[in-house]
């Protein structure tokens, strides 16, 4: 049996889309890949309006389908004023213009659902411009699933930070919501989500902690404007590097699970 070896720079909800891809793809394929993970930490999932809308077959058993009611109060227009400050041209956004329903795909921990059973090396640290360097030269296939330094700083002002103030849901069963907020105010979306509800408010905003209770929990979540310009070609300098990921791509309309598609079509370059 051949044998490959693969490297997952990050490990965040891409990065387990991407190990589960490699495993799924080996099976597949008929070879041995071993996988090794660089990263300090493991990634978690934000306290936002976040929910998978598709998950690998291997592991659908370790997930739940719920339906997701998808709403909205006021205008398009509204709401992209208070998202973005300012209407932009050729940009529609996902504000919905009816109710709709769609499903979703829960665990309590996603990422550990998309690593069962998989092995993975860990390597903890922090990933360099050194460390990649050598991980690519080692190393058949290297994912990489963060901003490198240089795309942050040619695209750091379209980045920016939005507050979310979220609490737990005592009725673990009621209905999974999201209302997309056009009417004036500081609030931009609404989210009732895996058992707790959230808000999230326009990216200038400054919560007031003398209004937080012990129950809720303040967090910043990172965006990116509508006009981040996208990778559209590798920019790592070496030819077996692959950022793949919403953020690394810099691919705003990227969904998490289509980190696994990618995956799995650049791994057919080495098997």
């Amino acid at each position: 049996m051949e044998k490959y070896t693969v490297a997952i720079c990050g490990m965040g909800i891409s990065g387990a889309f991407i190990a589960r891809a490699c495993k799924d793809y080996a099976t597949y394929a008929g070879v041995e890949i071993d996988i090794t993970v660089i990263a300090d930490t493991k990634g978690s999932i934000p306290s936002a309006a976040f929910w998978l809308r598709k998950v690998p077959d291997s592991v659908a058993n370790g997930f739940y389908a719920q339906n997701m009611t998808i709403s909205s109060w006021g205008s398009r227009e509204e709401y992209i004023r208070k998202q973005w400050g300012e209407q932009i041209e050729g940009y529609s956004s996902s504000f919905p213009d009816e109710v709709k329903v769609e499903k979703g795909f829960f665990a309590v921990n996603p990422i550990d659902v998309l690593l069962a059973g998989i092995k993975l090396s860990w390597l903890s640290v922090k990933v360099t411009q050194n460390i990649l360097a050598d991980t690519a030269r080692n190393t058949d296939l290297v994912f990489v699933t963060f901003p490198t330094a240089d795309s942050i700083e040619e695209r750091r002002k379209f980045l920016l930070m939005y507050p979310v103030v979220s609490n737990p849901i005592v009725n673990q069963f009621a209905q999974n919501e999201l209302i997309y907020v056009g009417v004036p105010g500081r609030m931009v979306r609404i989210t009732k989500l895996r058992n707790y509800f959230a808000v999230e408010y326009m990216h200038d905003h400054k919560v007031n902690m003398d209004n937080i209770s012990d129950n809720n929990v303040v967090s910043y979540v990172q965006d990116m404007h509508p006009l981040t310009p996208e990778i559209t070609f590798n920019e790592l300098p070496w030819d077996n590097d692959f950022p793949v990921g919403r953020f690394a791509q810099f691919k705003r309309s990227m969904l998490s699970h289509e980190a696994y598609d990618r995956a799995w079509e650049i791994l057919k370059l080495i098997a």
